[in-house]
């Protein structure tokens, strides 16, 4: 009696297998003209802004010297600036700090820019100097007419 219980569930198992490779290969063959959709990539997440430069506006005529004011996020609280004549040259160049109350918090920052008998006009450049090289990060340009 053990032995034909045995026999049995053996049979029913050799039976489900080969049901089941049946309808596995059945379901290969239907899905051998599917095309795969590929993969959708994520959003990339805009970069943020670091510098935001209030005063003053593009286009606008400066007198010498000019208040630069603005918010930043910068490392060390050191805002960077430029002012290039029509040419590119370097008019001045100073920095001043953000009063950012922590790390990674915007702060107001604000000063003068006097300036060089220039062209009739330039390029403002607000930035953060990079750690590694000085190299501008987060660069700002508004375009000026000089009085």
């Amino acid at each position: 009696m053990q032995r034909l219980y045995f026999l049995f569930i053996i049979g029913f198992f050799v039976v489900a297998v080969a049901l089941g490779t049946s309808k596995a290969s059945e379901i290969n063959k239907l899905n051998t003209g599917l095309k795969v959709p590929s993969p959708t990539p994520a959003p990339t997440q805009k970069a943020e802004v670091n510098i935001v430069v209030l005063s003053p506006d593009a286009g606008q005529s400066v007198e010498n010297p000019f208040l630069v004011r603005g918010r930043a996020r910068v490392f060390e609280n050191i805002v960077s600036i430029k002012l290039r004549d029509k040419k590119g040259r370097v008019l001045t160049e100073t920095t001043t700090y953000a009063s950012a109350p922590d790390v990674g918090q915007f702060g107001d920052f604000e000063t003068y820019v006097g300036y060089s008998t220039p062209e009739a006009q330039g390029t403002l450049e607000v930035y953060q100097a990079s750690a590694k090289d000085g190299s501008p990060i987060d660069l700002v340009k508004i375009p000026l007419n000089f009085k």
